[in-house]
């Protein structure tokens, strides 16, 4: 006699939605991709710099500073920060498209899909 099935077991249904592409990816490139962009942590490093640099010359500009000395190390903090924070930037923008590179030339391997037959001609009356 078949087993009868359980009440509790979840319906699975699956609607199709056209053609499923499966690309071969090498180990290495797994790792790649998994690593994540190189270039992320430079733009997480470039926005932190660039916001302290903006805090400073909103404290520049914002209070009175007496001390010459306190003032030349705000400004000079503010000169390095948003220098170095500019520098993170088009450095982790440039790093930040390796993965694109990447995924394109997995995606290239896959050949074209074949041709599809032309039906025949309909009869003439």
């Amino acid at each position: 006699m078949p087993a009868k099935p359980s009440p509790f077991l979840p319906v699975v249904r699956v609607a199709p939605f056209g053609p499923l592409d499966a690309y071969p990816v090498y180990e290495y490139e797994l790792d790649l991709l998994a690593s994540g962009a190189p270039g992320s942590q430079l733009l997480g490093i470039a926005y932190a710099l660039i916001g302290f640099a903006g805090a400073l010359v909103i404290a520049i500009f914002g209070t009175d500073i007496p001390s010459d000395r306190v003032y030349s190390v705000f400004v000079l903090a503010a000169l390095v920060t948003g220098l170095v924070g500019g520098i993170c930037l088009v450095l982790g923008q440039k790093g930040f498209q390796t993965n694109h590179v990447l995924v394109a030339e997995i995606k290239r391997r896959m050949p074209p899909p074949p041709a599809e037959p032309m039906p025949p001609p309909a009869p003439t009356p």
